[in-house]
């Protein structure tokens, strides 16, 4: 009896162990802009953070957190990227060697100065501004989760990470979606519009789907279509009653050509920008997506 009770506090012991390594991060959407926000508990100081996981370094934060942040070792040379309107943007970069969040500890994650970016529009034309995003609120991007399982449940408002890489859920409706990795870009999925594929970044911090103009066959490009726009700098096309043009695709997967994506038309995408769009929060809204960056394994079902 002595044996088996010693032995059945061991198993639970094991079992508590496995179990924390799940932390469940819940999840809001801004009213205006349905950007995801988290809170993480980094060092012991709890903060509000935007998800973004089109961002492919782990932490944006104001300099004044990064110089004070211990183990926190400035690089001699800057973070440049460049946001969806064109503009160039040039950061403080650090490696922090160990960081304590939500439970979990990271060992040599890069971050860099919080700056603005990005590219706002506003769906009310009553409206002279989009709706402004919180430039001061710090970001996490994708890349920090880059040695777990991270599961992305907006629907139910949560995003789940844990060390489950042995993760196999065809027998629970998940479906494994192949997808590459952009190094500058990010994750990439591919989809159709059922005569052409294209190359859509998997993006937390777009509220909308989007796909280049560039990318699309001629016959939506030469003004019969679809009306461009005369602007020179990135924006998103729309008809005569002010609507955005929207495309239906579908990911390219036999099993899920029934389910549309709508996709808003960008006239004008960076140069730099070598994919063809973005798949943005109405995607993620409607499927639950599972990733584990370090097996390159992805898996997707319907949210509902």
């Amino acid at each position: 009896m002595r044996l088996a009770g010693f032995l059945l506090v061991i198993l639970s012991t094991v079992m508590n162990v496995t179990m924390a390594k799940e932390v469940v991060l819940p999840v809001k959407l801004t009213k205006d802009t349905l950007v995801p926000i988290v809170k993480l508990n980094i060092n012991g100081k709890s903060q509000r953070f935007m998800f973004d996981s089109g961002s492919q370094t782990a932490l944006h934060l104001p300099l004044d957190t990064l110089q004070q942040l211990p183990q926190a070792v400035k690089q001699e040379d800057d973070n440049l990227s460049t946001d969806l309107s064109g503009n160039i943007i040039s950061a403080s970069k650090y490696l922090l060697q160990h960081v304590h969040i939500n439970g979990i500890d990271f060992e040599n994650i890069q971050a860099v100065e919080l700056k603005p970016w990005g590219f706002a529009y506003s769906s009310d034309p009553s409206e002279k501004l989009p709706p402004a995003q919180d430039d001061d609120l710090p970001v996490v991007g994708l890349a920090l989760f880059k040695n777990h399982t991270i599961t992305l449940d907006f629907a139910h408002k949560k995003i789940i990470v844990d060390d489950d890489n042995d993760f196999d859920g065809t027998d629970k409706g998940w479906m494994m979606l192949p997808y590459r990795y952009h190094p500058q870009e990010g994750l990439i999925i591919t989809v159709t519009d059922q005569s052409k594929q294209y190359n859509l970044v998997l993006d937390t911090a777009s509220t909308l789907s989007i796909i280049a103009s560039g990318s699309l066959p001629e016959k939506y490009n030469n003004g019969n279509n679809l009306a461009m726009t005369d602007s020179d700098s990135s924006t998103l096309r729309q008809d005569k009653n002010g609507d955005l043009q929207i495309l239906n695709v579908y990911l390219a997967n036999p099993s899920m050509s029934n389910k549309s994506i709508q996709v808003a038309i960008m006239d004008n995408m960076p140069k730099e920008f070598e994919s063809d769009g973005l798949l943005g929060i109405n995607f993620l809204k409607k499927y639950k997506v599972k990733i584990d960056q370090k097996n390159q394994k992805l898996w997707i079902k319907p949210a509902n």
